[in-house]
């Protein structure tokens, strides 16, 4: 029988089986703070507002916190999939977009490739923008480009996600 864990921190209260790990928990066990943010999802023919959404803020990243857990998120799988050769794809793929200009913002090129909708997200020390996927997972779309172009990423290593098996751009 699995026994109850219960983290109380920032606020936040977290229960899970010994045997799954939550988000909050991993955020938080490698150093992370939870914060809320307001959420969107947006595309041409559907709009979803969610009141608040948490967040992990480790180091300079902003990563949702079902993408930390050990549920099977876009983001996460995104997150452990996409490497260098899927980035030599997906750069010659921004190129070919209608609104491409070299030297803007590659990493919200790389979230709208990714049919994420960006949301803007702001704190007392700046702002970062936000990918968000259908399954209201996330993480900030600057991290989602420097994971994928780096395999030693620090938030690669700690996501503990099983990877959909649903087929996603740029996945092989």
């Amino acid at each position: 029988m699995n026994k109850l864990l219960l983290l109380l921190t920032s606020g936040f209260i977290v229960t899970a089986s010994a045997s799954e790990i939550t988000g909050s928990q991993n955020c938080i066990t490698h150093g992370g703070v939870i914060e809320s943010m307001a959420a969107t999802y947006k595309t041409e023919s559907f709009v979803f507002f969610a009141p608040e959404a948490n967040v992990c803020k480790l180091n300079n990243s902003i990563v949702g916190v079902d993408t930390l857990s050990t549920k099977a998120t876009i983001a996460a799988t995104y997150l452990s999939k996409l490497n260098k050769k899927s980035m030599s794809e997906i750069s010659a793929a921004m190129a070919k977009l209608p609104n491409y200009s070299p030297g803007a913002n590659q990493s919200s090129y790389l979230c709208q490739l990714l049919n994420g909708q960006e949301n803007t997200y702001k704190d007392a020390i700046g702002e970062a923008n936000v990918c968000y996927f259908s399954d209201l997972s996330s993480i900030d779309s600057w991290t989602l480009l420097y994971t994928a172009n780096n395999e030693e990423s620090q938030i690669k290593q700690i996501i503990q996600s099983k990877i959909l098996t649903k087929q996603l751009p740029y996945i092989k």
